[in-house]
């Protein structure tokens, strides 16, 4: 086979694995064996452009010399400026790519992996349908939230016939829970003719957002209908009727979708309310007709009522004062989110040893086995949402240790060296950038902003929880060391050197033997720095 041969059978191994790179990175979340693959492919990749960097490196070499009337033109045969031991160098590292490359276009037989050229949402992974009920007796630290809402509800004083209202928050947080409660309220039985809960597919179009609303409202399947004759009895359904529409779960920011469905709503009578669950902001300013309700962590006192439910049974804490300091310690990681002390909780019910309590106190909450309803899996659906390109800037957040403060526009100066900020015509990079921290904010997997006067946000951080979800999708591209550090691994690309003072601490000497780490940011007492090397 000739080189020209070989390029293209090189060429199209390489298209072929883009090809199916997003829907690789959707089945990681699900498969080791499919993330061992994807992490060999980026490996792939990056050295990939470790040569292309070597060539241009090269050519800017050999100009700058040209340039140079004093170059003397005899050289040590053997040094790297000789051009025909470059070449032969080039040429070695450029095979052993193909024949890499070859590998593991052979090894993707092993999954069944969609090729996807656009980069397009996939609904394959949704939660579970809600329902409206809810036991009020299990719910904890989420009783003054609910009086707010009820009264926002019950107020006289919306000038519109319907409102709607936004709950917005982190997944797992507990805004379903939240919502179910004002639901079921006395008060709001009472005040509404009608109350109607719908859980929102990812994807829908408003002839099947429709079609839902009637059969939770009547328990009819008007699926035979078309459009018009769905809008028809939708509104006769409701016309005069002081109702309650709930609308769990919604992820689509179309707001022309919105809109139509607004539309139709407004036959009913003066007070009806639309109740919006959601993780976005930007559904929540779409959909609310007032601010939305932001909904706040639960208290450590809060959370470790809902630990000891779930992780003992009645009474049985007592006995066992052990395991309940280290459950202290446990739902001190879970930083107020109710749904990951419950997961954390759960795997201790059947177990009393004290290792095994050990072993999830010392443990990230990504290193330990989860079902598909517990935390990272849920906070990992807000993830799977994103496109590429946000995606990439989200797991990049993982080189920074947890509770550290992220200046916003380093990260973004950042993110824009990394070359994962896409460019656009008339449009500056930063300026893009800027666009997709306030989506990644909006989104919830910032918290904690720190503003200038301006509201110019300075600082933000991640919480423990996201943290955990960006190191998850990072895998080994990404890590910090201090000087304690022993070893990283051989596909680490970006490392974070985070020490808060070096006097007296040796500089870890396994840092100046990599060859294959693209960039080490320093954390000491002086701002984050960039070393170049």
């Amino acid at each position: 086979m000739g080189h020209g041969e070989r390029a293209q059978q090189a060429g199209n191994h390489f298209i072929s694995n883009q090809a199916v790179l997003l829907d690789a990175d959707e089945q990681a979340a699900r498969s080791q064996q499919v993330k061992d693959w994807l992490e060999k492919l980026h490996e792939l990749l990056y050295d990939a452009e470790d040569v292309l960097d070597d060539f241009a490196t090269e050519a800017l070499r050999q100009e700058m010399s040209s340039r140079d009337k004093k170059h003397k033109m005899v050289g040590k045969f053997f040094s790297r400026s000789n051009t025909i031991v470059f070449r032969v160098s080039m040429t070695q590292k450029i095979k052993k790519l193909r024949e890499r490359m070859e590998n593991i276009a052979a090894d993707r037989k092993n999954f069944s992996f969609t090729e996807r050229f656009l980069d397009v949402k996939v609904t394959n992974r949704m939660r579970e349908q809600t329902h409206s009920f809810v036991l009020a007796s299990d719910v904890v630290g989420r009783d003054l939230d609910k009086e707010h809402i009820v009264s926002l509800l019950l107020a006289s004083n919306m000038l519109r016939n319907i409102s709607m209202l936004s709950i917005v928050g982190l997944g797992g947080l507990g805004k379903t829970t939240l919502a179910k409660l004002v639901y079921n309220d006395q008060r709001i039985v009472e005040n509404f003719e009608k109350r109607i809960w719908v859980y929102i597919p990812e994807e829908f179009d408003l002839k099947m957002l429709t079609e839902r609303i009637i059969r939770a409202a009547t328990g009819a399947d008007n699926a035979h209908l078309d459009l018009d004759q769905l809008q028809i009895r939708l509104r006769d359904e409701l016309m005069s009727k002081k109702f309650l529409l709930v609308l769990d779960d919604v992820w689509n920011e179309d707001p022309k979708r919105w809109l139509d469905l607004r539309d139709l709503l407004t036959c009913g009578a003066e007070g009806s309310r639309v109740v919006v669950t959601t993780r976005s902001k930007v559904v929540a300013s779409i959909m609310g007709t007032s601010a939305p309700y932001e909904l706040e962590c639960l208290s450590n006192d809060e959370c470790m009522s809902i630990f000891v439910r779930c992780a003992f049974k009645e009474g049985q804490e007592n006995a066992n004062p052990e395991l309940l300091e280290i459950g202290k310690a446990i739902v001190n990681k879970c930083g107020g989110i109710p749904l990951a002390v419950r997961t954390l909780g759960s795997l201790l019910c059947t177990k009393t040893e004290e290792r095994d309590c050990l072993y999830i106190k010392d443990n990230d909450i990504l290193n330990i086995s989860q079902k598909e309803n517990d935390i990272l899996p849920i906070l990992r659906l807000s993830y799977d949402q994103m496109r590429t390109s946000l995606k990439q800037c989200f797991s990049y957040c993982s080189i920074f240790p947890k509770d550290y403060h992220i200046p916003r526009e380093e990260l973004i100066n950042l993110w824009i060296a990394q070359g994962f900020v896409q460019s656009e015509e008339s449009r500056l990079l930063e300026e893009i950038g800027n666009e997709y921290f306030n989506e990644l904010l909006s989104r919830s997997f910032f918290q904690d902003v720190d503003e200038a006067f301006n509201c110019e946000v300075l600082t933000c951080r991640m919480h423990d929880l996201v943290h955990d979800l960006a190191r998850s999708v990072a895998g080994t591209l990404f890590s910090y060391v201090n000087c304690d550090t022993k070893s990283i691994s051989k596909r680490v690309r970006h490392l974070l050197f985070c020490e808060e003072n070096l006097r007296d601490k040796e500089f870890p000497g396994l840092l100046l033997i990599r060859k294959k780490v693209n960039q080490i940011l320093k954390r000491c007492l002086n701002p984050l720095v960039t070393w170049h090397i």
